[in-house]
């Protein structure tokens, strides 16, 4: 009978998730993983066979945790305009407290367009963000907020593209002042 495992798997997913957070998936090795976890390698292996399987599950845990924090933002029962800026002051004070930046947009920026497992999970949640965003967007336009010369589902897109911007600007561009004045001159074009 084989010996029952002595550590919580999910808490090694958190901890090796962490890693792969600062480190990216190519740079971290599984000494880092075992370093991390405490675990033996013997453990590693046979808990998730191989680091890709880790990351992988790292990045679904990751997805859950984001999808926690951000959807009861922008599910909120408020106007779509005051939703919409408070993901975005959220979003924003979100930069100040993760210097390694977002799990996904790192990990969409190192992964080759080979990896198509990988770049579809990212893909995935993304996709389900651009939907509430334009879905707020057609509210705000029944709400009279949105200009009226603008497509929802195109501007959807740019608000995510405004997430990849200001997350990458950020580390480049740490100024908390110079990234709000970013992110309000594009959401004045967005409710004027």
């Amino acid at each position: 009978m084989a010996r029952p495992r002595e550590f919580d798997k999910q808490a090694a997913i958190e901890t090796t998730m962490q890693v792969f957070w600062e480190k990216g998936y190519k740079a971290t090795s599984i000494g880092d993983l075992i370093t991390a976890t405490g675990l033996k390698p013997g453990s590693i292996y046979s808990a998730f066979c191989n680091k890709r399987t880790l990351f992988l599950l790292a990045l679904e845990t990751y997805c859950e945790k984001l999808q926690q924090a951000i959807y009861p933002i922008l599910d909120a029962d408020k106007p779509a305009k005051e939703v919409i800026y408070e993901f975005f002051n959220c979003f924003l004070n979100d930069l100040n407290s993760t210097p390694q930046g977002c799990f996904l947009v790192n990990t969409l920026f190192e992964t080759p367009q080979s990896d198509g497992e990988v770049l579809e999970k990212v893909h995935a949640q993304f996709s389900a963000i651009e939907q509430k965003f334009m879905h707020l967007l057609e509210r705000a336009r029944s709400e009279g907020h949105l200009a009226p010369n603008l497509d929802p589902e195109i501007q959807s897109k740019l608000l995510i593209n405004l997430i990849y911007g200001l997350r990458g600007y950020s580390k480049t561009q740490p100024n908390q002042p110079s990234l709000c004045e970013l992110k309000n001159e594009f959401l004045r074009t967005l409710f004027p």
